[in-house]
């Protein structure tokens, strides 16, 4: 018998994460584009990855040992079909967050991929400086469709 799976345990959400969750859906409705919803093992991989920058002071998408979102989002237990991420540092706010993600085609393609039906969000504050933002998006097999 194959035992049941249980939903991961949601995180204490960061204000800062749910006004960056409206603000995206906000951009990917006036797309055209389905929302996304707050899935935890994507912010679990999103806020252990700001940690890790802040915490070895790097700046990049693949972390110093190599380890690529894609990897770090399976690792937290998020079996996608696809996947994509955002980082940022030097924005105070979501709504600069947001600004500066739209300003960048990449972030805005990742921000406005209608088949990606999850996303995470990891704010980790560095201190007297700007914080660490990494946003993850996903969709799984199972829910690709209601992406599309």
């Amino acid at each position: 018998m194959i035992p049941a799976q249980t939903a991961p345990a949601p995180l204490a959400i960061d204000p800062r994460a749910q006004q960056v969750l409206q603000l995206v859906n906000a951009e990917r409705s006036q797309a055209g584009c389905g929302p996304v919803q707050m899935e935890p093992r994507l912010s679990a991989a999103a806020l252990a990855h700001s940690q890790d920058m802040a915490d070895r002071d790097y700046f990049e998408h693949n972390n110093p040992d190599g380890n690529s979102p894609a990897e770090r989002v399976r690792a937290a237990g998020y079996t996608w079909s696809s996947t994509g991420e955002n980082i940022a540092y030097g924005y105070d706010t979501p709504q600069q967050v947001m600004n500066g993600w739209m300003s960048s085609e990449g972030h805005r393609e990742n921000i406005l991929n209608c088949g990606w039906v999850d996303m995470g969000l990891g704010i980790v504050d560095n201190g007297t400086e700007a914080p660490y933002w990494t946003q993850e998006f996903g969709t799984t097999s199972s829910t690709w469709q209601r992406g599309q």
